[in-house]
């Protein structure tokens, strides 16, 4: 289940929270210029203009921009300074009761900017934002049931959270309420309501539910076995940097699995993955670079990904790390080595 990704993202979604239609706006017309404009100093400069006008919404997203070095130069700082401003204005605007300030300032106490991190306080105010209908703050409350942050964890609450906020076209929302269904998280479990629940999200461009469906579709679960669809909503996925929709792709095509078969994009696609540190890329980048699929051989190369997965715990790539220590593959002959990674193997 995507999870990784809530604290990733939090900000620039909590970041539209003055209940002004004026503030969305500006808010939107910032992300715009650099989303689909690919134009993050333009970005700055009028978050800049909005923030000198007094909106929070703006003046924490460019504490953002200021603390990543987008658009401008980084400047930790300056970016703290903000942060602690918004956050004032916030939770003034938070205790008048105004539902998109609330989910704001939850976000707020997830992440700790211009605020000491509180779980607790965080599921607080996603609580009252999402029990006066915020969709946003619906899905964080359901991923503060299902995670366990700031409440005791509780599958049941997280799933009558994420249909709530699914019901209302959150897509992410949509997403884990999926792999609910799919999982039997809270509900029984249910393949072809997953794939439902999948389509409306991956409909949506939402990566995660691109893969769960390709997924589905790859062994039938919920819909007929489909390799040509598999491949599809692997690749829209993979194309959005899910990384393991791209070991998947790589997959497809190293064996001609609803696509024509190739070496070459199996090899290209599992790098993309093992770049990202997915160990079972890593482990497929090794062999192909110790059986020369796809890429020029390269003993030493095989050693150095079989390594990086080993060391994540991939037991196939222990294997391999073994064998490359008995035979002398890329790195010394070592008995004590292969033993040890033998014996890991082996647990």
């Amino acid at each position: 289940m995507k999870r990784l990704v809530f604290l990733v993202l939090i900000l620039p979604l909590f970041c539209s929270c003055d209940p002004s239609d004026k503030y969305a706006k500006q808010y939107e017309e910032c992300i715009k210029l650099d989303e689909q404009k690919k134009d993050p100093m333009g970005a700055v400069k009028l978050l800049e203009q909005y923030a000198n006008e007094g909106n929070p919404m703006a003046k924490r997203l460019l504490g953002y921009y200021y603390e990543e070095g987008k658009g401008v130069e980084k400047d930790s700082i300056k970016a703290r300074n903000l942060y602690e401003e918004a956050f004032i204005e916030i939770e003034t605007l938070a205790k008048k009761g105004h539902p998109e300030v609330q989910r704001c300032l939850g976000g707020c106490y997830v992440i700790g900017q211009g605020v000491e991190q509180s779980y607790e306080k965080a599921f607080e105010w996603f609580k009252k934002s999402a029990e006066q209908g915020n969709a946003r703050a619906q899905f964080y409350l359901g991923y503060c049931y299902y995670d366990g942050q700031g409440a005791e964890k509780d599958y049941d609450e997280a799933f009558e959270w994420f249909k709530k906020s699914a019901e209302q076209g959150n897509a992410d929302a949509q997403a884990d309420l999926g792999y609910c269904y799919e999982q039997g998280l809270g509900a029984e479990k249910d393949y072809k309501k997953a794939v439902e629940w999948y389509r409306k999200s991956a409909e949506q461009d939402n990566a995660d539910a691109q893969f769960r469906l390709g997924y589905c579709y790859y062994l039938g679960l919920g819909a007929e076995k489909d390799y040509t669809k598999a491949v599809e909503w692997y690749r829209k996925s993979a194309e959005q940097g899910n990384a393991i929709a791209q070991c998947n792709l790589g997959y497809c095509y190293e064996f001609g699995e609803g696509v024509d078969k190739s070496l070459e994009k199996a090899f290209e696609w599992y790098k993309k993955s093992a770049e990202q540190g997915n160990d079972v890329s890593q482990n497929n980048i090794g062999n192909c670079y110790l059986n020369g699929q796809g890429v020029e051989q390269s003993y030493e190369k095989a050693f150095e990904w079989f390594k990086k997965s080993a060391w994540q715990g991939n037991k196939n790539a222990m294997k391999k790390l073994a064998d490359c220590y008995y035979y002398g593959r890329g790195v010394e002959e070592d008995h004590d080595m292969y033993l040890h990674w033998k014996e890991e193997a082996e647990k």
